[in-house]
């Protein structure tokens, strides 16, 4: 499975993409308490799948302040967390 983006616009204070049917847009608004209380879940039909691709991208070594763990089991299903480099803790999971 390739994982194919589109940009949709970008302007001063905001960009955006789309990936088959998901779609974000992102504000430019820096604000350090609000990123780091904020959380983000998307679903992706195959974790591991998902997993292995960006693993080898190897973000961790191009982006230094990125933390990011494997697949976990959690009682409401599995999931990879990562924390991005504004502070915002992402969920990916089935």
């Amino acid at each position: 499975m390739q994982y194919k983006s589109k940009i949709l616009l970008v302007e001063d204070h905001e960009a955006g993409c789309r990936n088959g049917n998901a779609q974000f847009i992102l504000q430019k608004f820096d604000d350090e308490t609000f990123a780091s209380h904020f959380m983000i879940r998307i679903n992706v039909r195959d974790l591991d799948v998902w997993w292995e691709a960006v693993s080898r991208k190897e973000l961790q070594t191009k982006y230094p302040g990125l933390r990011i763990n494997p697949p976990q089991d959690f009682p409401w299903g599995r999931e990879v967390n990562f924390i991005d480099l504004a502070g915002v803790c992402w969920h990916v999971g089935e």
